[in-house]
């Protein structure tokens, strides 16, 4: 680490040895010394950190111990906040390589905090050392512990345990052509008590790619693009549970070449390190996308119940026609639309208009081969 010593009239740097040692040969003055360090400002920082920040502010989790505290103020202003998580999102999804404050700060291995859950408040007294040096006088013992910022759970010091269970993103295999406008349905898997997840996918041949949110909350500030990956960073303080084959959220790009998903949308730990975390304990589990062959698949529509307009999603196994029907309780037809589907998901966007009246209604998809129909629930 850096470390100064500085008075009104004069100010002397030098850096710690590998035994964490350091001296200065200084004039007879009162001196401050702090101690901090640029060095590694993405070490042992991941989404995990941001979801115990998060579930603190929300007042989900209390922390008590003044070092994890103050490394949560990563703009060192006093207080941990959404600000504070900004800075730690930018460094994860590479948007940023460094924070406003230091990487490493040094706090006084012998100061006393005052009030330890406010800990951040007594930064600027905490971080210094002040002595006042006669002439020919030595001192020792001025020693600093070192504060990793944005580390949350301390993992920059010791082996990261993994769970052997991993969060596994189900997505159809199918085949994609130059120019085409796509939609891919990520689908949930076990997704059971969640709390966030970091993973960096492969999106060479695509472009324009953004995430519609489904059923968890992501947008813009949750993803970048960099070095032909697509980074993204969620959380939830609360945790979710999701049934299976739940639509998460859609990837929606355009295609620049011929190719298939599963050889295309890869995870790729370079640039982020795949992870998620789930239940109270925050275990670590690896991240997977789980490609299934073409199938049959009728959706429940979303949102459900709607009024306004709800949107019915499907999988075909192959292009062709297909029929949708929606019927009322009494078997009555009320709405028929007869088209031609592509191979693979998709959409039909069915208006309240087009609905009688407040009730449950069937909707039936039909093709040659398959048939399937689920309820939903109209108001107006």
């Amino acid at each position: 680490m850096s470390v100064k010593a500085y008075s009104d009239e004069e100010t002397y740097t030098n850096t710690t040895d590998q035994n964490g040692d350091y001296a200065f040969e200084v004039n007879p003055n009162v001196y401050n010394i702090e101690a901090s360090s640029d060095d590694d400002f993405s070490k042992g920082i991941t989404t995990i950190d941001i979801v115990i920040i998060q579930k603190y502010i929300l007042g989900l989790k209390q922390i008590t111990d003044p070092y994890i505290l103050m490394a949560g103020d990563v703009n060192m202003n006093n207080k941990v906040s959404s600000s504070d998580i900004l800075q730690l999102r930018r460094l994860i999804l590479g948007s940023e390589d460094r924070f406003t404050n230091n990487s490493w700060i040094g706090v006084n291995a012998n100061y006393e905090f005052e009030n330890p859950t406010h800990a951040y408040e007594e930064a600027e007294q905490a971080t210094k050392i002040k002595v006042d040096i006669s002439d020919g006088q030595s001192l020792s013992q001025l020693d600093f512990n070192a504060i990793k910022i944005g580390d949350m759970n301390k993992s920059h010091q010791t082996a990261e345990f993994r769970s052997s269970d991993a969060l596994k993103f189900k997505v159809e295999n199918r085949s994609i052509y130059k120019g085409q406008s796509i939609e891919i349905p990520f689908l949930a898997s076990d997704f059971n008590d969640i709390y966030g997840f970091q993973c960096a996918i492969n999106i060479a041949g695509l472009e324009n790619v953004q995430l519609k949110p489904v059923a968890i909350n992501i947008n813009d500030d949750n993803t970048n693009i960099k070095d032909g990956k697509l980074l993204i960073s969620w959380d939830d303080a609360s945790g979710i549970t999701l049934e299976n084959d739940k639509v998460l959220f859609i990837l929606t790009a355009q295609a620049t070449a011929d190719g298939v998903l599963n050889n295309i949308l890869n995870i790729n730990d370079r640039l982020l390190r795949a992870e998620a975390y789930s239940g109270k304990e925050l275990s670590i589990r690896n991240v997977n996308i789980d490609f299934v062959d073409y199938s049959f698949a009728l959706y429940q529509n979303q949102p459900n119940p709607f009024s306004n307009e709800t949107a019915i999603g499907f999988d075909l196994p192959e292009n062709g026609e297909y029929e949708l029907k929606i019927s009322d309780m009494t078997g009555k037809e009320i709405y028929k639309v007869r088209a031609y589907g592509k191979l693979g998901y998709n959409k039909i966007t069915v208006k309240g208009q087009d609905i009688l009246a407040s009730g449950v209604y069937y909707y039936q998809l039909s093709t040659d081969n398959y048939t399937d129909t689920k309820k939903m629930v109209f108001y107006r």
